[in-house]
């Protein structure tokens, strides 16, 4: 068991405030919600995160968008574990990206990845984001949410956080390698806005229409 889920398993009921307090210090949801409405308006959409984890982005999400309907898909056993409100537009499913993509090809209008490529294995970037474009409608929006390396003292702690409290291996690119990497995959003119998310410069999201 990796010492992350070690330690959320003794704390009960104060699991989900203390969770969120935590990832507060390097990163604010309802900041990158707040973006993201900013950016695609209006509502009715299908959407889809992928890497939603337990569910706490998706409990911000369903209330920006509560007529559209939401899938998050993760490969742990506890995915949506923490959410807790209407599950009536709400799906979460056990699988990985490519699986989602060869069953639902052209299907979302809006897909997010917020936090999940630095712990994809670097050399399987570009192919987990190609077959994440595979789902999306003609038209539709990719918002990539990531953490961007520098030589801050945060940037540290973050890493300390995601390399040995997490257990995962991390990679992360710099804001530079980023913009390269995404118009490299999507085509030079995919970025369509960039934004940095609060309390840190380092979260760096970026709109994208491939």
């Amino acid at each position: 068991m990796k010492i992350g889920e070690f330690l959320r398993k003794g704390l009960g009921p104060l699991e989900k405030p203390i969770s969120e307090a935590y990832r507060a210090i390097f990163f604010d949801l309802g900041a990158l919600i707040l973006q993201i409405k900013r950016w695609i308006p209006g509502d009715r959409l299908k959407i889809l995160e992928v890497g939603c984890g337990e569910g706490m982005l998706i409990s911000r999400l369903a209330a920006a968008y509560p007529d559209s309907q939401i899938t998050g898909i993760d490969i742990t056993p506890s995915i949506g574990r923490m959410y807790k409100g209407d599950m009536n537009h709400i799906t979460f499913s056990q699988q990985t990206i490519m699986d989602f993509s060869f069953k639902n090809p052209e299907s979302i209008d809006l897909l997010i990845i917020a936090d999940v490529m630095h712990h994809v294995p670097k050399e399987k970037h570009k192919e987990f984001l190609l077959q994440a474009r595979n789902t999306l409608k003609r038209g539709g929006y990719i918002v990539l949410k990531d953490w961007a390396r520098n030589k801050a003292p945060i940037h540290r702690l973050a890493y300390f956080s995601d390399r040995y409290i997490t257990g995962d291996e991390v990679y992360y690119k710099t804001a530079e390698e980023w913009r390269g990497f995404l118009q490299e995959a999507f085509g030079r003119d995919s970025i369509k806005e960039e934004a940095r998310i609060r309390p840190w410069s380092n979260n760096i999201a970026f709109l994208m229409q491939p």
